[in-house]
Formats: structure tokens, C-alpha cells, sequence
């Protein structure tokens, strides 16, 4: 029972830390996402606004280098908040499975304990049954000299020499009582 009630309590926090792990890694994941989409809708903006100025030949060359320039840093950030969410959702891919196997490991083990359980009761109750065959024994040998005995007063009684069957002992072989 002890070793339940530790397993179990072992099993609520270890799902607990787990599941906090799981609720951090969805943080940052939401993180991620929101921080591509600003940084894609900065880079839509950006291009508008490169776009508009190669139209409109307005724009002096060291602006739009410039512009080039946070463009391609802007990219670079996207490649990396990207990244940093597919390791995120493998992450959490890796501990789901992790769960879903823990989670079928405490089904077995209950299982095994149910069984267990089970098998002690078995033999508990066996045991009684054989606490009781040497006075169940004892009892049918008893009859077996009874009935031994009134056969042969029976048999004398009727004047009948030899029993045409034997009669057992106490060592259950057969005993000829007319000879």
C-alpha cells in the first residue's frame, strides 16, 4: 500500500513537472510565432516601401541600401525564429510521446498489481484448502475401517468364507480378510 501511495505521488509530480514543461514549451512557441508574424509583416512593409521608392525614383541609393540591409537582417531573424520553432514542436512531439509511454507504463503496472493482488488471494485460499486435507484424510480412512469392519462382521454374520472383494487398509492396499 505504501509503495502505491509512493508510486503514485511520484507519478502525479513527475506529470506535473512534465506537464509545466509542456505549458513552458508552448510559451515559447506562441512567442516565436508572434515574433515571426510581426517580423514577416515588417518585411511586407519593408518591401512595400522599397518597392515605392524604386517606382517612384525618389530614393537615393544609400537609403536603399539601408533598406536592403534591415531587409536582410529581417530575413535572417525569420530563418531563425523558424528554426526555433520546428525544434520547439519536435520538443514537444519528443515529450508527448514521452507521456503517451509513461502513461502505458502506470496502466501495466496497475495491471500487475491487480494481478498480484489477485494471486495472493489465490494463495491464501489454497492454503486453507490444505490446512484442511490431513483431517479430511484421516476422516476417510476412518470410514474406509468402519466400512472394512462391517463387511466383515457382515460376512460372518452371513456365514460367507472369503469376500469375492478386497478391503483396504490404512495404507490403501487391498486386504483379504478370509485367509
Amino acid at each position: 500500500m505504501e509503495l502505491h501511495s509512493l508510486h503514485r505521488t511520484f507519478h502525479h509530480s513527475h506529470l506535473g513537472e512534465e506537464k509545466h514543461q509542456m505549458l513552458n514549451l508552448n510559451r515559447r512557441l506562441e512567442t516565436y510565432l508572434s515574433r515571426v508574424k510581426l517580423l514577416e509583416e515588417e518585411n511586407a512593409l519593408l518591401a512595400k516601401e522599397l518597392h515605392g521608392l524604386r517606382r517612384s525614383n525618389q530614393g537615393a541609393s544609400i537609403r536603399r541600401k539601408g533598406l536592403e540591409e534591415e531587409l536582410r537582417k529581417a530575413r535572417l531573424e525569420v530563418d531563425v525564429a523558424w528554426r526555433d520553432r520546428v525544434h520547439a514542436e519536435l520538443e514537444v512531439g519528443r515529450l508527448t510521446e514521452e507521456v503517451q509511454a509513461l502513461d502505458l507504463q502506470r496502466q501495466r503496472e496497475a495491471r500487475d498489481q491487480e494481478h498480484l493482488e489477485g494471486l495472493e488471494a489465490d494463495k491464501e485460499e489454497l492454503g486453507q484448502q490444505t490446512d484442511c486435507l490431513p483431517l479430511e484424510n484421516q476422516l476417510l480412512l476412518q470410514l474406509k475401517m468402519s466400512q472394512g469392519l462391517e463387511v466383515a462382521t457382515h460376512s460372518q454374520n452371513t456365514s460367507i468364507d472369503p469376500l469375492p472383494f478386497p478391503i483396504f487398509s490404512s495404507q490403501t492396499n487391498p486386504v483379504s480378510l478370509g485367509s
